[in-house]
């Protein structure tokens, strides 16, 4: 097998980061469906602490991934802080949720460039058209030089991150009524479990998915240009942009459509609520572009989503986890080609079968695969804060490169925190989907990654026993089919054969 081209730089790492997080799409779809679904007006105290929750995880992220010469850090991760047999469920979490997410980008697409294109063009556009055209082009992007692919994302989502800037100055611009509205930053009105209105928990949970894609830049260590020297830049200052846009639009919002009038609108207009608040000052031609650059938005998201799963996949499979061909790479392009054929195949078949069945894209596959894939990201993120800890508490050595509040206190809040909010998103997941608290989607869709962590953690144990090698491997990447390590300090005590923990 060949590794990959490293030619990303920290900017076209950050594209990559941001552009799975899609800001316009949150900004004009995620936060009205917050407001709408949960009667809160104070959404900026909500992103206040993702914000806060982002920020205790990141550290002991970056701090473990910089030891990890391997493409998809929450399962390196894993493997060396908590178990191999962890490990393995989450890594293929990791591809359950990353896959929906990418795929159920394609509903969305369908669902709203199809009677965009029909309009201007007075053609009879059908979703699945749309959609296929979107994996011609989604599939190409992921067969060229990551750079390339990444140049591509880092223009889109610089005019889409300036779109939003330039709509919330207008709307801070022009407060409701003449007046300045503060309800966004009043705790009366916050419960973690009271009911929908004013439900906090499940306006956290809604949010959290804005911020999914943030882990992403681990997963493209093998194609950065300085390792995770890049890594830790892109994903540092991808960080630092969202939680800025994200605060500052749910702010704008309020402020321009009004605290009282706020839910309301949210509920009537949805996805409108941001272009009808800045049409009368930005005029019809830029809220036209806004809307070409909420396609674009959602576009690149897919082309993220992509890129890691690919990444992920092309981990497993040089440890014999997955079939040899997802770890093929185009020699020229040095981008792992197999996987990503892997990939658009599923979409291909999800497009096809909402294309025969009839099925709505934007419920069906947006909505239920997009809240699917976000809350196995969730649990992804909740498995790591975990076996940060555990990583420093294996290997002695290392406790000396970080402080206490890197190694323990900041991965340990962040881990309770994320717990309360998988427990939370179960209990309003209901609310997530947009389903009544009967149906039976409430359960079974989350149940599905408990399902995988339980099968893998068997499987695990069992190869563990049969098979030892292989499962040594597990966590390895390219190493396990190379043998070469990227960084000597990868995993001192293992390589001494001294003083880890057997999992």
């Amino acid at each position: 097998m060949r590794l990959l081209r490293r030619d990303l730089t920290a900017g076209e790492v950050l594209a990559f980061i941001i552009g799975a997080m899609a800001p316009l799409l949150v900004t004009t779809g995620v936060n009205p469906t917050a407001i709408g679904a949960t009667g809160l007006t104070n959404l900026a105290i909500v992103y206040v602490v993702v914000a806060i929750v982002l920020l205790l995880f990141i550290p002991g992220y970056l701090a473990v991934s910089r030891l990890l010469p391997n493409p998809g850090a929450f399962y390196a991760i894993a493997a060396r802080g908590s178990s191999r047999s962890i490990a393995l469920g989450a890594g293929y979490v990791a591809l359950f949720a990353y896959g929906a997410l990418c795929i159920a980008a394609f509903g969305l697409w369908g669902a709203t460039v199809a009677p965009q294109v029909s309009s201007l063009t007075g053609l009879n556009v059908r979703p699945w058209q749309a959609m296929l055209v979107a994996w011609v082009a989604v599939l190409a992007l992921g067969l060229l030089r990551v750079k390339i692919t990444g140049r591509v994302v880092l223009i889109l989502l610089a005019a889409e991150i300036a779109f939003v800037t330039v709509a919330d100055l207008v709307m801070f611009a022009h407060p409701f009524g003449g007046h300045a509205q503060w309800q966004s930053w009043s705790v009366s009105s916050l419960s973690l479990s009271g009911g929908h209105a004013g439900a906090f928990g499940a306006a956290f949970c809604i949010c959290f998915l804005g911020i999914v894609g943030i882990e992403g830049g681990g997963t493209l260590f093998l194609d950065s240009r300085d390792g995770h020297r890049t890594i830790r830049r892109g994903t540092i200052a991808a960080a630092m942009v969202i939680v800025a846009l994200y605060l500052a639009t749910a702010w704008a919002t309020a402020w321009a459509a009004g605290d009282t009038h706020l839910v309301a609108r949210a509920g009537a207009e949805q996805q409108n609520l941001l272009f009808d608040l800045a049409r009368p000052y930005l005029g019809p031609v830029l809220t036209n572009i806004g809307a070409v650059l909420l396609d674009t938005s959602v576009f690149i998201g897919m082309v993220s989503f992509s890129t890691f799963w690919s990444r992920y996949a092309y981990s497993m499979a040089s440890e014999g986890l997955l079939p040899a061909a997802m770890a093929r790479t185009r020699p020229k392009a040095g981008v792992p080609a197999g996987a990503t054929l892997t990939l658009m195949g599923f979409a291909l078949a999800a497009i096809v079968l909402w294309a025969v069945t009839g099925l709505d894209p934007l419920v069906t596959l947006f909505f239920y695969g997009g809240t699917f894939g976000g809350f196995g990201v969730m649990v992804l993120f909740t498995i790591t804060s975990v076996s940060v800890i555990g990583f420093y508490l294996r290997h002695r050595r290392h406790r000396q490169r970080d402080s206490i509040w890197v190694r323990l206190i900041f991965p340990g809040l962040a881990a309770i925190a994320l717990t309360g909010a998988v427990v939370l998103a179960v209990t309003h997941y209901d609310l997530m989907l947009g389903v009544t608290a009967d149906n039976p989607l409430r359960v079974v869709l989350p149940a599905v990654f408990g399902v995988i962590l339980v099968v893998c953690g068997l499987v695990g144990l069992t190869m563990r026993i049969v098979n030892r090698g292989r499962y040594d491997r597990i966590g390895l990447g390219v190493q396990a089919a190379t043998g070469v390590a990227e960084r000597v300090d990868l995993d001192d005590d293992a390589l001494t054969g001294a003083g880890e923990v057997a999992p």
